[in-house]
C-alpha cells in the first residue's frame, strides 16, 4: 500500500519498511492498549471510542509539545527526559516514527547529502518502532493481571475503586449462619444415602 501511492518520503532508502514496522508496531500496542483502558469503562464500546480518541488527539498534543520543547533552548533538556514517558502513547510513537521518517528525507534534500541512514536506526524511527514493539505486551500483561485481579473480590473492589467500574458480576454471595455441627456435617461424605431418582 505504501509503495502503491508513491511518496518518496515513506519509499526510499528502506522507508517503506520502517512505515511498516510502525504501522504494524501501532497496532501490536494499540489492541492492549485498549483492552486495558476497557476496564475504566462500563462498556466496551465507550473504551474503543476513547482510546481512539485517545491515541489521535494524545498522540498529536505530544508530538507538537515535544516539537516546540526541542525548540525552546530552555526546555529541550526536561524534553529529553520526558521523551521515554512520551513513547507510553501508541499515537505518539507512531506520528513521532512517521515525522523522523519525512524529516529525515527533508534534511538529506536540503543538505544534498549522500549518506545514507537506516530508517529504523534509533536517531530515525527505530525508537519509537521499539517502543510499540515493547508497549504491546507491556499492556496484554497489564491488561491480564487487572483481569486477573478482579476474579478476586476484595482486589476487585480496589480496582473497581480506582477505575470506577462496577463489581456486580463477581460479589460473593453471603454466607449463612451455620452452628459448628451443622458446617461439619456439610462437610461429611454422603454415606448411605439413596440414589437419586434422576
Amino acid at each position: 500500500c505504501i509503495r502503491t501511492v508513491g511518496l518518496k518520503t515513506f519509499n526510499d532508502g528502506g522507508a517503506d519498511r520502517a512505515c511498516f514496522v510502525l504501522l504494524a508496531g501501532f497496532g501490536w500496542a494499540a489492541g492492549p492498549f485498549t483492552y486495558l483502558a476497557s476496564f475504566a469503562f462500563a462498556g466496551h464500546t465507550k473504551a474503543q471510542i476513547f482510546t481512539v480518541l485517545f491515541n489521535i488527539f494524545l498522540g498529536m498534543g505530544l508530538m507538537i509539545a515535544h516539537y516546540v520543547m526541542s525548540l525552546i533552548e530552555s526546555t529541550t533538556e526536561i524534553n529529553a527526559m520526558l521523551l521515554p514517558w512520551y513513547r507510553m502513547s501508541p499515537g505518539f510513537c507512531l506520528g513521532h516514527g512517521l515525522w523522523q521518517l519525512s524529516v529525515q528525507n527533508l534534511v538529506k534534500a536540503y543538505t544534498g547529502s549522500e549518506i545514507e541512514i537506516d530508517p529504523l536506526s534509533p536517531s530515525v524511527a527505530g525508537d519509537d518502532a521499539w517502543a510499540l514493539l515493547w508497549a504491546g505486551p507491556a499492556y496484554l500483561f497489564a491488561a491480564i493481571l487487572v483481569d486477573f485481579l478482579q476474579s478476586y473480590p476484595a482486589a476487585a473492589s480496589h480496582i473497581a475503586a480506582v477505575t470506577q467500574r462496577s463489581i456486580r458480576s463477581i460479589q460473593d454471595t453471603p454466607l449463612l449462619d451455620e452452628d459448628v455441627d451443622v458446617a461439619a456435617e456439610r462437610h461429611l461424605p454422603n454415606v448411605g444415602a439413596e440414589p437419586s431418582p434422576l
